[in-house]
């Protein structure tokens, strides 16, 4: 299910979705 999620992330290629994440996950 996370690989997927991260497929969703490359196929979308935004940098502020992927900062965004990293946030949540508390990066």
């Amino acid at each position: 299910m996370l690989d997927k999620i991260i497929d969703q992330i490359f196929i979308w290629g935004s940098p502020i979705v992927v900062i965004f994440i990293g946030v949540l996950l508390g990066w």
